[in-house]
């Protein structure tokens, strides 16, 4: 055992998993954004840079959304 109350286990490893999975989102975004240069508009409107800002605001609504009804949760 660790010694640790379950209470603050449980607190500890909510926020590890949040912290997880807010770098992971942003890991993603950067990869597809810069990498394959979906970030910038450049020319004119592009369908590929639509379509990523449009996934950048549903999965960071649907990243928000996970966050706020992981931490409505009890920690025990």
């Amino acid at each position: 055992m660790s010694g640790m109350e379950p209470e603050v286990s449980n607190y500890l490893k909510k926020i590890a998993q949040s912290i997880s999975a807010i770098l992971i989102w942003m890991l993603v975004i950067i990869l597809v954004g810069l990498k394959w240069e979906y970030l910038f508009w450049g020319d004119g409107h592009n369908l590929g840079t639509s379509l990523f800002y449009l996934y950048l605001a549903v999965s960071a609504f649907l990243l928000v959304r996970w966050l706020i009804r992981s931490w409505k949760q009890p920690f025990s």
